[in-house]
């Protein structure tokens, strides 16, 4: 009979918080064009799916919005630095999950695994990820089950999210831009307070701009 990992609440809760802080995200930055070196001038935006979570019995596409730029010396089009393996289906945090999951067990049982922590990838893909080259995928094992110190990350920064707020692209890429990953924690904690300080001002302008309603001057 093969083996059944089962998976602790406490690990899927953790996991999905990771997952839904990216809705939204937006990626806008890249120095120069990987092709030629060259200059270059903003394009257009695109979306792209990064995870597909399991929400009950419903599944939803966690959308994220990347930049695309033009360069100004050979013509090529690039994009922002986004969490993406190239010419994949799901943000790397979701691709290096799946990879390490198999390093313990079937393609089916790593897709059931995932489902149990609330991200919705079939068996088959899983097995096209793992015959690509991808770089080696640090971990950290959450009772029995090896979770990416990329998704971990997320998850600290999803956790922490206070509500209404947002993550920035920058506090993304930090996380999921691993080895190597010391220094990461004190990174995301520096965003963290500067996107806290963000909300902070804006919030403040907000109170501002708009005056409560015996207070604006009559028509």
């Amino acid at each position: 009979m093969k083996k059944r990992f089962m998976v602790p609440p406490m690990v899927s809760d953790l996991i999905h918080p990771g997952l839904v802080c990216m809705e939204g995200v937006k990626f806008s930055q890249r120095s120069f064009c990987p092709s030629c070196k060259g200059p270059l001038s903003g394009y257009d935006y695109r979306k792209k799916r990064f995870a597909t979570v399991i929400e009950g019995e419903v599944k939803r596409d966690i959308m994220v919005t990347i930049k695309r730029f033009v360069c100004r010396s050979c013509g090529k089009v690039s994009t922002a630095d986004a969490p993406f393996y190239p010419s994949t289906r799901h943000g790397s945090p979701v691709v290096d999950f799946a990879l390490t999951l198999t390093q313990l067990m079937a393609y089916r049982e790593a897709s059931r695994v995932l489902a149990r922590c609330h991200i919705d990838m079939d068996w088959g893909t899983i097995r096209h990820y793992t015959k690509r080259d991808f770089p080696a995928v640090a971990s950290f094992g959450l009772y029995g089950i090896p979770v990416p110190l990329s998704l971990l990350y997320l998850s600290i920064l999803g956790v922490q999210l206070e509500k209404g707020s947002s993550i920035v692209g920058a506090e993304a890429l930090a996380a999921c831009r691993l080895p190597p990953a010391h220094g990461t924690l004190f990174h995301l904690v520096g965003l963290s307070e500067e996107r806290n300080k963000r909300d902070k001002q804006e919030e403040k302008e907000d109170r501002i701009a708009v005056k409560p309603e015996e207070e604006r001057e009559p028509k």
